[in-house]
């Protein structure tokens, strides 16, 4: 998702509030604007009905990390079930 923001030359807009400061009032506004919809458009339904209380993009994407964050944990937890990190690389360490 960031790489999309990216890429339309949005990613100050999750900053918020400290956007930069050489963009006009309606400038910032419309970056702001530009970024919720980006991140609007590439969310599925389920998703969308769980963020679309929130009127910023800053807010959305502190809602997503909110919602997504213990489950990236979760899975990491299970990867390293299946490869213990400290047999592959273990050689390496010493």
């Amino acid at each position: 998702m960031k790489a999309l923001l990216v890429q339309y030359g949005l990613e100050g807009a999750l900053e918020g509030e400290k956007l930069s400061a050489t963009l006009s009032p309606e400038e910032r506004k419309t970056v702001m604007s530009k970024a919720l919809s980006a991140i609007q458009l590439s969310l599925l339904n389920k998703i969308l009905r769980e963020v679309c209380d929130q009127d910023s993009a800053p807010k959305v994407w502190g809602k997503l990390e909110l919602l997504y964050q213990h489950k990236s944990l979760t899975c990491w937890l299970y990867l390293k079930q299946l490869v213990p990190v400290e047999d592959e690389f273990g050689d390496l360490r010493r």
